[in-house]
C-alpha cells in the first residue's frame, strides 16, 4: 500500500524512475539476497554496483523501476 501510494504521487508528479540502493550480490551477506529478491519482486531491476559508495566492503547495488506508462520515456 505505502509503495503504491508512493507511486502514483510519483507518477502524478511525471516522475519516470524509482531507485532504491543495497548491498550488492558480490557481497557474500544472505540476508540482503533476501531483500534483493523482494525489491525484484516489486519491480526492481538490477542497474548497476558500484563500490565507490559505500566503500569495497559494501558494494552498492543500484536497482531501478520504471514508473512510465512505456511510451514517453
Amino acid at each position: 500500500m505505502l509503495l503504491e501510494t508512493s507511486q502514483q504521487v510519483l507518477i502524478n508528479s511525471k516522475v519516470k524512475f524509482l531507485m532504491v540502493k543495497t548491498l550488492g550480490e558480490s557481497h557474500p551477506d544472505k540476508h540482503y539476497k533476501n531483500t534483493r529478491r523482494f525489491y525484484n519482486k516489486l519491480g526492481f531491476y538490477p542497474l548497476e554496483e558500484i563500490k565507490e559508495i559505500w566503500g569495497e566492503e559494501n558494494p552498492c547495488l543500484i536497482m531501478v523501476k520504471s514508473l512510465s506508462d512505456g511510451y514517453n520515456c
